[in-house]
């Protein structure tokens, strides 16, 4: 059974390697990018410091993912998107 995802860069031939949960990691939707921002930002404007704590938690988490998202996703040399991939064994 495969555990990584070969990646072959198609602008320079690079080729690097993710375990499968990472290659097939997806951005989170606008709706909820949108809402976890908003949430954020009612938190941040109560009393409560959970409620603040809690915001800025989820927003944290929030901003990890997509930038984790789209370091796997480009070419660690060029940062290209455009890229091949197939299933390796290791």
């Amino acid at each position: 059974m495969a555990k990584e995802i070969q990646r072959t860069c198609k602008r320079c031939n690079t080729v690097w390697y993710l375990p499968i949960k990472a290659a097939r990691e997806r951005m989170p939707s606008r709706m909820l990018r949108t809402g976890i921002r908003m949430q954020a930002a009612g938190a941040e404007m109560s009393f409560g410091a959970k409620a603040k704590a809690g915001g800025a938690a989820q927003l944290a988490n929030l901003e990890a993912k997509i930038e984790r998202v789209r370091r796997n996703s480009t070419c660690p040399n060029c940062g290209s998107s455009a890229f091949t991939e197939k299933k390796v064994k290791v």
